[in-house]
């Protein structure tokens, strides 16, 4: 299996924190929370530089850690002034277990019926 890219890490990474501190987080609000930091020596010459993941890319890699099983929904926000709902996500290993049954927890079933 290959090993995680550095645009996963830096989103997974800004899950975990978002998700500590506010329960969830739009991808929106991870890709702004995001950071990866690249070696520019040769280019800029500084030795690192602290760059942000651009919003076209966060919104796709954050759709495959959803697939992956790697991110939740874990509920839905809708911001201020805003017509849409905005799905919140968090790490699957940071959200607490809703009653099983056969595989499928209650959570799961619930948000895929309201759907």
């Amino acid at each position: 299996m290959r090993p995680k890219g550095v645009v996963r890490q830096a989103l997974g990474q800004a899950a975990a924190r978002l998700a500590e501190e506010r329960g969830g987080a739009s991808w929106r609000a991870i890709a702004s929370a995001a950071t990866i930091t690249v070696d520019d020596s040769q280019r800029y010459g500084a030795e690192r530089v602290q760059r942000g993941v651009a919003p076209s890319l966060a919104r796709q890699t954050v759709k495959n850690m959803v697939h992956a099983g790697e991110l939740v929904e874990v509920g839905r926000e809708k911001l201020a002034g805003s017509f849409h709902w905005h799905a919140l996500y968090a790490p699957a290993d940071r959200v607490v277990a809703d009653d099983v049954v056969d595989g499928c927890s209650l959570h799961r079933l619930l948000a895929d019926w309201t759907r």
